[in-house]
């Protein structure tokens, strides 16, 4: 009983956190290590509550009038394109490869999130022309081949993509990503399924809870001025991130 519940309130984090910034598998993966779960199969396993979660958000905007689903699905395309490829390259990497790309890749994302803070934390009410071409499409073809392969940091790139690159408003931003995550995550969940790489038993009880978290961060995160809370939340998830990582893989 204290493994599932301890499953289920990192589910209900890591789902507030994904859905809300994002991040949220900094909670999730770390839990399931520890508590006895092979890196390798955390990894794969971890994304059946990231896409449940985001199922669950994906309602909540809709409800809210706040998904921009013809954008979401045109950015969505090559997402799948993407993750279809990181969830076939996954199983070909080594653990330590992956662990230098992944540091280097959220040292950028940190870089990026510093060098524009004002796009986060003081966005007019309107929103600016939005830029949906080619090197927004390009990026989510990298962004999802990440989601296919690692899953971490997938969240925060596409918001990066969207604020920075498409000038869409946090809240959009954030309805758009999980749809976007959402659909390459499904792609990702039945290769691995079909493979045999997810602890079911395991991926059950962080679902629950990452049900219920992202819920709560749906709700939140379309209240007006939650930029900065979004922003701070992003920095404190990918700092956390860098250093874990950074303290596995110089060990």
């Amino acid at each position: 009983m204290l493994h599932h519940l301890l499953l289920i309130l990192a589910g209900i984090a890591g789902g507030f956190i994904n859905t809300f910034a994002a991040g949220g598998s900094v909670v999730q993966l770390p839990a399931m290590i520890a508590l006895g779960l092979h890196p390798m199969i955390a990894n794969t396993t971890n994304h059946v509550p990231v896409l449940l979660g985001f199922l669950a958000a994906i309602w909540r905007f809709h409800r809210s009038g706040t998904m921009p689903w013809r954008d979401g699905f045109k950015i969505s395309m090559p997402m799948v394109l993407g993750s279809l490829g990181g969830a076939l390259t996954a199983s070909y990497i080594s653990d330590r490869v992956t662990g230098y790309v992944l540091l280097a890749s959220l040292l950028l994302a940190l870089v990026l999130m510093v060098a524009k803070p004002d796009r986060w934390l003081h966005q007019i009410s309107e929103q600016s022309e939005l830029t949906i071409g080619p090197l927004v499409l390009f990026l989510s073809f990298l962004v999802g081949f990440w989601a296919g392969l690692i899953v971490i940091g997938s969240g925060v790139f596409i918001l990066l993509t969207l604020v920075l690159a498409a000038n869409f408003r946090i809240p959009q931003a954030n309805a758009i990503k999980v749809l976007t995550i959402g659909i390459a995550t499904l792609l990702s969940v039945i290769v691995f399924g079909l493979k045999g790489q997810i602890a079911w038993a395991w991926a059950i009880p962080v679902s629950i809870g990452s049900i219920s978290g992202s819920l709560i961060g749906a709700k939140l995160v379309t209240i007006q001025s939650t930029g900065k809370w979004v922003y701070m939340l992003i920095l404190i998830t990918l700092m956390t991130e860098i250093v874990h990582l950074g303290s596995g893989v110089f060990h």
